[in-house]
């Protein structure tokens, strides 16, 4: 799935996994019925997010971290310094991967015209809520205790002294940064080559970058696994059913709730 096609209305040569033509905007009479769903980019696009995205967030990150390193620090809270890391981080990677994606914006906000990724994101959503559940209820009458993996209680931590900041980075702007990265560049590029390949290759990655390989707790990281492996392949299918919007906005909704105190979400039912 790296070739191209040939236009038939304008003789215009494009990427053989456009769902039109470019240049006159003509449907691809010759698209595989496996890219009807998604928003593909240039194969050259779908690498440079995922590298961008995957390796960019650590480089920037010592790059910041340096730059802060030059200011006088003492008296600021290491949970302020990693609220203000953690933002400029993602802003510029946020305003990066989109430099990336340029024109080609216009492709991944289509999904958002239609109604069903929305119904399709809820249900996603309330799937993952239950696998999470469901897997914590097993554990317990297992004898097996478990908390949250390195990664959620380091934003657990920023959320309850910075919750407006946290909810922007980690709520809306990291699952965006993340979706461009894992979908609609590592996955989206994987497809080409064999649909389940991508499948394998995004639930791995996606589910590593999320687990701490600090020997001291890798138990609780082992067991913090199948959630996070669930959820990845839950986030894959919306992209690969429904598009940008619907992986987006699952993931979105997923986290912001996670964000939010148990005891806010259970004062509402009170």
């Amino acid at each position: 799935m790296f070739k191209k096609v040939k236009c038939n209305h304008c003789e215009h040569s494009y990427d053989e996994t456009f769902k039109e033509c470019p240049k006159c905007h003509s449907p691809n009479g010759q698209l595989d019925p496996n890219f009807r769903n998604i928003q593909m980019l240039t194969f050259g696009k779908q690498l440079g997010l995922f590298a961008t995205g995957s390796f960019g967030f650590s480089i920037l990150g010592v790059i910041i971290s340096l730059i802060i390193s030059l200011f006088n620090t003492s008296s600021v809270s290491n949970t302020l310094l990693n609220m203000i890391l953690n933002a400029v981080v993602y802003a510029l990677l946020f305003i990066i991967l989109f430099a990336i994606v340029n024109v080609d914006i216009k492709k991944l906000l289509s999904s958002f015209k239609k109604w069903q990724p929305y119904v399709a994101a809820v249900l996603c959503f309330l799937t993952i809520i239950l696998f999470g559940m469901i897997y914590s209820m097993i554990l317990q009458l297992a004898g097996v205790q478990i908390s949250g993996n390195d990664n959620q209680q380091a934003i657990d931590v920023t959320s309850e002294s910075y919750p407006l900041t946290a909810l922007i980075i980690f709520g809306f702007i990291g699952p965006i940064c993340e979706e461009l990265t894992y979908r609609v560049g590592l996955f989206s590029f994987f497809k080409r080559i064999n649909k389940y390949l991508a499948y394998a290759v995004t639930i791995i990655v996606f589910t590593l970058i999320h687990f701490n390989f600090d020997m001291a707790n890798i138990a609780n990281e082992l067991l913090n696994l199948p959630y996070y492996i669930f959820a990845a392949f839950a986030l894959t299918f919306m992209y690969d059913n429904y598009g940008f919007a619907g992986s987006v906005t699952a993931h979105i909704l997923n986290n912001v709730v996670s964000l939010i105190p148990a005891s806010v979400i259970l004062g509402v039912f009170h």
